[in-house]
């Protein structure tokens, strides 16, 4: 999903549970913010705590070495920020789908 599916999906849902029309520019003026706000906390190494949803945290990860094929020697990688998403313990996926395979025990053979 990307942020033009998140924007329609986000209407179509205030349209049909809270009977609420919003243009979509109008959300798009609410949502790119926010989204921003987020990536700017993100990029000053705080978390992000979304209630009944989840935690975004950067975690540092220090770089190791590696052997370069090209020049025979041993480089070190430089350390990276790696995004954390942890979700809440009452966070659940809907799992209504049916396009999971059966998991019923295989029939016996008979000999």
């Amino acid at each position: 999903m990307n942020k033009k599916d998140l924007i329609d999906a986000l209407s179509a849902k205030l349209q049909e549970d809270k009977k609420v029309h919003y243009p979509k520019w109008e959300l798009t003026t609410i949502i790119e913010p926010a989204l921003d706000l987020i990536l700017e906390a993100l990029s000053r190494d705080e978390e992000v705590h979304l209630n009944n949803f989840g935690r975004f945290t950067v975690k540092h990860k220090k770089g190791s070495f590696f052997y370069n094929m090209n020049t025979g020697q041993k480089e070190l990688a430089p350390d990276k920020k790696i995004l954390q998403f942890t979700p809440t313990k009452n966070f659940h996926f809907n799992d209504n789908t049916s396009d999971s395979p059966a998991t019923d025990a295989p029939d016996s053979e008979e000999t």
